[in-house]
């Protein structure tokens, strides 16, 4: 499969220049220097909002990110190390991939509201319906989502032959069986695994979708409003930016 990991990196990259100087450095910078305190908490607080947006865009990129790991991983056993048995590594590695389509949905509204508050604190026009987006994911892992929840032994409900395949495992650790479905551990192990690299493909395809139409659409409102901050921040160490209505405005002397 070829992933869309550049592809998705390069939207992120508008927001690192306006990002780098005062929303994601470390240590926080000193507005001090404004000589209004009003003026300088209302800097932190719109520096906070900014930041916790872009930190909320790169998170959800780190999940789509950490999915194509999954992705990767189903397809390596046998692992180095004895100890872990085929049935320990599909567990593990599903356990992994519902967990991550429960954490793409959560961290797609957290980046949805936070750009909206930070598009309306900025004045700037929001775009997307959180609503819409949600009702998309939810059409797509909804399934993944309820099976992280489920019970021990319906782990992976919609792969059949993963529901069977821990059971005959350890059916034949104990006592090799003759040629047959209950015998045949690596025909069984290679089928489950087959479907379950499928789903995780066909996910992994979807988050590039959601991803690609999402970013096209929110960053560069994102990258400019940063920019716009920074201009105010600029504004302020001369006198040129004042707080009124706690609202940031510039005034050009």
């Amino acid at each position: 499969m070829k992933y869309k990991s550049e592809q998705l990196e390069k939207q992120l990259f508008p927001l690192i220049g306006p990002g780098k100087h005062y929303i994601l450095s470390h240590p926080r910078p000193d507005f001090s220097k404004v000589g209004n305190k009003q003026l300088e908490n209302a800097l932190y607080g719109a520096r906070n909002l900014l930041g916790a947006t872009m930190r909320a865009a790169l998170q959800i990129h780190s999940v789509y990110g950490d999915t194509v790991i999954c992705h990767k991983m189903i397809g390596s056993f046998p692992w180095k190390r004895r100890g872990i048995s085929r049935a320990h590594h599909l567990r593990f590695v599903w356990g992994q991939f519902t967990n991550l389509c429960y954490q793409f949905q959560e961290r797609y509204k957290l980046f949805m509201n936070l750009q909206h508050r930070t598009m309306a604190t900025f004045k700037q026009k929001k775009t997307g319906s959180i609503s819409d987006g949600l009702k998309r994911i939810r059409k797509v892992l909804g399934p993944h989502i309820r099976e992280r929840g489920q019970n021990t032994h319906e782990w992976s409900k919609s792969n059949p032959h993963a529901e069977h395949f821990e059971t005959i495992e350890f059916i034949n650790s104990v006592e090799p069986q003759p040629a047959g479905p209950l015998g045949n551990v690596v025909g069984q192990f290679r089928i489950t695994r087959m479907l379950m690299r499928w789903e995780i493909e066909t996910t992994i395809k979807f988050m590039e979708e959601m991803l690609l139409d999402t970013f096209e659409q929110q960053i560069p409102p994102l990258a400019k409003t940063a920019t716009m901050f920074n201009e105010l921040i600029e504004l302020s160490k001369t006198h040129q930016a004042v707080i009124k209505d706690g609202e940031i405005t510039a005034t050009r002397q």
